[in-house]
């Protein structure tokens, strides 16, 4: 039995000796092989390896004289030709109106001098935007809007550039409703309008600055009244004996209306200010008219205070 057993098994045992060596046959050929497989792709001759340049249909590419799909067209000469500047016109944008309703709103305006084109101006904001209505003052002074949304309007009086609205009204109106609105406009005065500007309190014998400021009413493009800083202005001034003027007494307005004076305290208390300003644009009507009134349109005088003096500084300054 031991022997019949030994046979059986060799069929088996040599069939896995000869597989292993016909492996290690294989691998040692793959070895010594190697450079057949991998020079493929280190060959200069491959595809892979060809460095080509781009091809270009760029003007230098293509021979000259030649006739053909790629000859280049002759362009015109235009050096001798004059170039006119392009110009953009710029689209003709209207404001929207208030209009679409059926509510009215008239009245009469004061104020107005003869020959005033005085006028109403209507302005009604909604969550849809701003819109406005501009609506003439006939010459027996009244005005009237009619065809009016319902809704709340702000509404002024003015002449462009001359008299401004005396406040403005807002009022509420509803849609088919008519009410009776009057107005008012004023004339900004001819007098500048002076204040000084400078620290709150000035400390003994520290130098200081103050200034003066000169401004005059004019009517904005909205109809209202604004205080716009003159330029240009002479300011002469004197102070009383509690600060030393260590600048000169006669300053020229800068662009902001200021005319500045370097100060310092002598003794503690508050001091007044007295100066002289005319308006530039004013000249001296007391040279043409020895009976022009100066204080409306010439030199004008004031007397305003300074700052207090102090011995020392106020604390946290």
């Amino acid at each position: 039995m031991g022997r019949k057993d030994h046979v059986d098994r060799d069929p088996f045992t040599s069939l896995k000796w000869a597989g292993a060596a016909a492996m290690l046959a294989g691998l040692a050929w793959m070895a010594a092989n190697a450079h057949v497989v991998l020079d493929a792709y280190r060959s200069d001759a491959t595809v892979e390896a060809l460095n080509l340049r781009p091809l270009t249909f760029s003007a230098a590419t293509i021979p000259p004289g030649e006739d053909g799909a790629l000859a280049l067209a002759l362009a015109p000469d235009t050096s001798e030709e004059d170039v006119e500047p392009v110009t953009a016109e710029e689209p003709e944008v209207t404001e929207p109106v208030i209009s679409g309703g059926t509510a009215r709103l008239s009245g009469q305006v004061t104020g107005l001098d003869v020959d005033d084109a005085g006028e109403v101006r209507l302005t009604r904001v909604t969550a849809g935007g701003r819109r406005q209505r501009t609506v003439p003052v006939a010459g027996d002074r009244t005005w009237i809007a009619e065809g009016l949304p319902g809704g709340r309007y702000r509404v002024r009086a003015l002449v462009p550039g001359l008299r401004a609205s005396q406040g403005s009204v807002v009022v509420f109106i509803a849609d088919g409703e008519h009410r009776r609105l009057d107005l008012a406009v004023t004339t900004p005065p001819k007098r500048l309008e002076f204040e000084v500007v400078g620290p709150e309190t000035m400390t003994l014998d520290v130098p200081a600055v103050v200034a003066i400021t000169a401004g005059k009413q004019e009517v904005d493009a909205d109809g209202r009244s604004v205080l716009v800083p003159v330029d240009g202005a002479t300011v002469s001034a004197s102070f009383s004996p509690v600060v030393t003027l260590l600048s000169s007494n006669a300053v020229v307005t800068d662009g902001g209306g200021a005319a500045r004076f370097l100060l310092s305290c002598a003794t503690t208390g508050q001091a007044a200010l007295t100066f002289t300003a005319g308006d530039p644009a004013a000249g001296n009507p007391a040279a043409d008219d020895p009976g022009a009134d100066d204080s409306a349109t010439g030199d004008q005088v004031a007397v305003m205070t300074l700052p207090p003096c102090v011995a020392t500084p106020p604390e946290g300054s």
